[in-house]
């Protein structure tokens, strides 16, 4: 495996939350969305098929327990998840806590309005307190599923 590097632009726009095995967890620094990037940590990935079978059924499923604990902490009306990197083609999956109330309902984040960058301190607590809801997925376990999804 080559030396994995993130991506400038990711790199510049995020905070790194963690890594687990292969992927890393970064925080998107606008205040406007609960955001977070899953990217597997391998080079020269692009695409969702680019991944192996085992690793890509990894970042499903960590992307669904990733998105059930924010939609639980944040209240979130929807959660949206997706791959488009057309800005930045290396494979990053957006994990976004939406609500009926942000600046960009019932539309997609991307290309509505500027980021709105967090100050330290609001960046030091929203990093804390995700980096906290992910603890149990984190330690190898998994997000509390609901009762009513069937199986």
């Amino acid at each position: 495996m080559s030396h994995f590097t993130i991506d400038p632009l990711i790199a510049s726009t995020s905070w790194s939350l963690c890594q687990m095995d292969d992927f890393e967890v970064r925080l998107v620094n606008d205040a406007r969305y609960h955001w977070l990037l899953l990217i597997p940590r391998l080079q020269g990935i692009t695409e969702l098929h680019d991944l192996s079978p085992a690793m890509r059924h990894q970042m499903m499923e960590l992307a669904t327990s990733i998105g059930e604990i924010l939609s639980t902490k944040t209240n979130a009306d929807k959660m949206n998840i997706a791959t488009i990197g057309n800005i930045v083609p290396a494979m990053h999956l957006h994990i976004i806590a939406r609500h009926k109330t942000d600046s960009a309902w019932p539309n997609p984040v991307w290309g509505h309005g500027a980021p709105v960058p967090m100050d330290e301190a609001a960046a030091l607590q929203k990093q804390t307190e995700t980096k906290s809801w992910l603890d149990p997925v984190l330690s190898g376990g998994t997000a509390p599923h609901s009762d009513n999804k069937e199986e």
